[in-house]
């Protein structure tokens, strides 16, 4: 099944007639703006399986009657175990019959909500050793050591965030459709450097999908979202520490380039 953002699904629910499903779906994607830039994919089973590059076969010339040295290239299979999210809903009969049937789509609503949050926040600080019912989030999946974490500065109480460390870390993801995913407080910096010409160049703000410019900019053709090697995710620290064991104010930023 090909990939769907959770808007594209609440539109393909609603040509099916399916009026609930499609209002539930688009309450998740309204609800996170990372959940609504990500695409998803109906997962048969119980796990994913998927193939991760781990090194390119080696390439030379040669002569006139000479041979290719034989050389191949590393491919390491990787598997997702799926995970269950989710939450029982009850509403008093009571409520219904004093307030109508509306009280129960506004639970529902209410519902929805809160599991985007929740699955939001795993995104990020997911870790199945402390709970093995979760899954891993990039805090946790980004390697220790390697080129995948940047280390903006290696003082006690970190360096500034520089421009040129961002771009550095744009670079190191391959391909297109990058996002940087970011906390508020790190985006308010990004918004203050873009009042200031000198500083960031131009950042043009866009509208996403429910008209907010909040919640998303744009830098050159990068997309900001608050909130391997042949990278799909890197990551950017303050401190020469991990963002692993980062506390939350010190958390830099990710950036990934996502499929579809």
């Amino acid at each position: 099944m090909a990939y769907l953002t959770l808007l594209e699904a609440a539109k393909l629910a609603l040509a099916n007639g399916q009026t609930k499903r499609a209002g539930v779906i688009a309450t998740f994607a309204k609800a996170s703006a990372w959940l609504a830039s990500l695409p998803f994919k109906t997962i048969p089973g119980n796990s994913y399986a998927y193939n991760q590059e781990a090194a390119l076969p080696g390439i030379a010339f040669r002569g006139l009657n000479e041979a290719y040295t034989r050389s191949v290239g590393v491919i390491n299979p990787q598997a997702e175990a799926l995970r269950i999210a989710g939450g029982d809903l009850s509403v008093d009969r009571a409520l219904v019959k004093m307030m109508g049937a509306e009280v129960r789509s506004s639970h529902e609503s209410l519902k929805a909500k809160a599991l985007a949050a929740a699955i939001t926040t795993k995104m990020i600080k997911g870790d199945s050793s402390s709970d093995p019912r979760e899954f891993d989030g990039l805090q946790r999946r980004i390697s220790l050591t390697g080129t995948q974490v940047i280390s903006a500065g290696t003082t006690d109480n970190g360096d500034a965030c520089s421009l040129a460390k961002v771009d550095e870390l744009i670079d190191l993801v391959t391909g297109s459709n990058k996002q940087l995913w970011m906390n508020k407080a790190l985006r308010r910096r990004f918004t203050a450097a873009a009042r200031t010409p000198t500083v960031a160049g131009y950042i043009t703000y866009t509208l996403d999908q429910f008209g907010r410019t909040d919640e998303l900019q744009r830098r050159a053709d990068r997309r900001a979202l608050r909130g391997q090697r042949r990278h799909r995710a890197a990551g950017l620290r303050r401190d020469g520490r991990h963002p692993r064991h980062a506390r939350r104010h010190q958390l830099g930023l990710h950036v990934l380039r996502l499929a579809g």
